[in-house]
């Protein structure tokens, strides 16, 4: 069968190994659906079963079972065809549908998660965090080096104490603390398609996207993989949030420190441009606003907008004791306003605007990769060139595979801190004026 429509999928091989051995379930089972997202550390998902069979009584589903899914979009070629063996960990809603059958779902997940946890990572380390991590997914996950897609070097050897953490979550606690060579606390650590990523934020933005999105009227002409770009739907989950942006101190905010060893306080501010123009973007424009205050500060400016209260060791490197006793300390302790302050910063702007987008199946949306999307302008009396506000390129920072046995859709939902609207973003006098006569 070749391709015809966008959304067609061929369901080439769904197995469940037992200890037993292979049981085909290709025949069995209702809808799949598999998820990712750059915030979690697994792919996981479940798979629904309509039961004639009585396998339930026959198997124990205890956690031992691998479930094995094969499909692609054409049984002749292997076009976007993908392979995967999950962990089975769970069954539940299970009811009769009749006399003869019943219905259940079988959860999964990806088996470095479940061996995850069942130990722990107590070790002290002196490396750059993202040498912890390699040296965390090799030595206690023992992750193959096909399993692994995109390690950035950190910056810096640092001085750590992993304390008592489970695998997964120590990776997910060193790229929340790991900087960049410009200093800059944007690593994620995700599982994808292509593997198990440690990977800045600038560095996902510089990939080239993978497809382009359009809004269009279908062709009906058009063949399948002409299809395979055209939304089916779309939402705006987050456009623009003034009030959330302020309080999240998206565009200004101060770290306050204190030293216990050298008894000392400080305050260091942080502006939306010291940290935005340190990072790769995906469009040309930053996603900030400028309101003037009526006593003539703006949003950009105003540090209490964001109070971060943490340990420092800044003032550590004028002290002549620690210099002579604990030097190497200087290059091995942590920049707390950078991780705490900084990294809230990248992370909030990035998700102020998310979109749901809706798309024939396509394990190549996969989270971690770009897209260009073009939005249609909604104007009834005139032709329009698109909805320039949203049309831009944009990082998946989630995907789900909805797969049932002849239909496959995938979801997507992507974000960025960009945009290509040169458009004013600083509150002018008649809004000023505006509000004075309101008064």
């Amino acid at each position: 069968m070749s391709l015809q429509e966008a959304s067609q999928v061929v369901t080439k091989k769904v197995i469940i190994t037992t200890s037993g051995g292979d049981i085909d379930v290709t025949s069995l089972f209702d809808i799949i659906e598999i998820f990712d997202s750059i915030f979690t550390t697994q792919v996981s998902g479940h798979i629904v079963i309509t039961d004639a069979l009585g396998l339930s009584g026959k198997l124990s589903f205890d956690g031992t079972d691998v479930i094995t899914i094969q499909i692609g979009k054409s049984s002749q070629s292997d076009i976007a065809e993908t392979k995967k063996a999950y962990r089975i960990y769970k069954q539940g809603n299970r009811r009769n549908v009749n006399q003869t059958s019943e219905r259940y779902v079988l959860y999964f997940v990806s088996n470095e998660m479940i061996f995850s946890e069942q130990q722990t990572v107590n070790q002290s380390f002196v490396k750059t965090y993202s040498d912890i991590a390699n040296s965390i997914l090799s030595n206690q996950l023992k992750v193959s080096q096909e399993k692994v897609g995109i390690i950035d070097e950190s910056t810096k050897i640092k001085k750590v104490v992993i304390p008592e953490l489970k695998p997964l979550k120590a990776i997910s606690w060193c790229a929340s603390r790991a900087t960049d060579t410009k200093d800059v606390p944007s690593f994620l650590f995700f599982e994808n398609n292509n593997g198990f990523n440690f990977v800045t934020l600038s560095t996902l933005n510089a990939e080239e996207s993978v497809l382009d999105i359009n809004f269009n009227i279908k062709n009906l002409g058009a063949s399948g993989l002409l299809e395979m770009s055209s939304a089916k739907s779309f939402e705006v989950v987050t456009q623009h949030d003034l009030f959330q942006k302020i309080k999240n101190g998206a565009y200004a905010g101060s770290f306050l420190g204190f030293d216990p060893v050298t008894r000392s306080y400080d305050t260091k501010t942080i502006t939306f441009d010291d940290v935005y123009d340190k990072i790769e973007h995906a469009n040309k424009y930053p996603l900030k606003t400028e309101v003037v205050n009526p006593d003539q500060t703006s949003t950009l400016t105003s540090f209490d907008s964001k109070h971060v209260l943490s340990i420092f060791n800044t003032k550590r490197t004028q002290s002549k004791y620690i210099k002579a006793k604990d030097s190497a300390s200087f290059t091995t302790d942590e920049d707390y306003a950078s991780i705490l302050l900084q990294r809230q910063n990248i992370i909030y702007n990035l998700v102020s605007k998310i979109i749901k987008i809706s798309l024939p199946g396509n394990f190549q949306l996969t989270s971690g990769v770009n897209v260009n999307v073009f939005f249609p302008g909604f104007n009834k009396r005139e032709k329009s060139i698109g909805d320039e506000s949203v049309t831009g390129k944009y990082l998946i920072t989630g995907a789900r595979q909805i797969i049932g046995l002849l239909k496959h859709d995938t979801i997507i939902e992507v974000a960025t801190d960009s945009t290509n609207s040169g458009k004013n973003r600083l509150s002018s006098s008649e809004q000023k004026v505006a509000l004075e006569k309101s008064a």
